[in-house]
């Protein structure tokens, strides 16, 4: 049982609170003293990991060497593939693409705003 009048080092696992026991040297769930290698369901989304290890709600990513999706306890992160230099084109890649997508999306608003903007240009005149 966690002892909390000494120092333990405590953490999260798929959103459950745990704490480290070291007379047994596990993780455990805080609530039951079950060792963490007995899975939980995700706080957040209520499922257990894939098979292979990955949080439910996203899976698998081409791209990204792990995710996770916080767990209702913290932001979403996820760390890519390669190395940083790959990373950096990678994104830059994807925003390319989404800018791109974006515009052609949205390239008759543009215009029209344009054109209205160009219309109802006066003049700056000094006070």
């Amino acid at each position: 049982m966690l002892d909390v009048g000494r120092m333990t080092a405590t953490s999260h696992h798929r959103g459950h609170p745990t704490y480290y026991d070291e007379q047994t040297e596990t993780w455990r769930y805080q609530d039951t003293d079950e060792p963490t290698s007995i899975e939980r369901p995700c706080k957040r989304c209520g499922r257990l990991p894939t098979p292979e290890g990955h949080d439910a709600c996203i899976g698998h990513v081409n791209g990204l060497s792990s995710a996770c999706c916080g767990h209702g306890v913290k932001e979403p992160v996820f760390v890519l593939e390669g190395s940083y230099l790959d990373a950096v084109k990678r994104l830059n890649k994807a925003w390319t693409v989404f800018c791109s997508e974006w515009a052609k999306a949205f390239k008759p608003v543009i215009e029209k705003l344009v054109e209205f903007l160009g219309d109802s240009k006066e003049e700056a005149k000094p006070r």
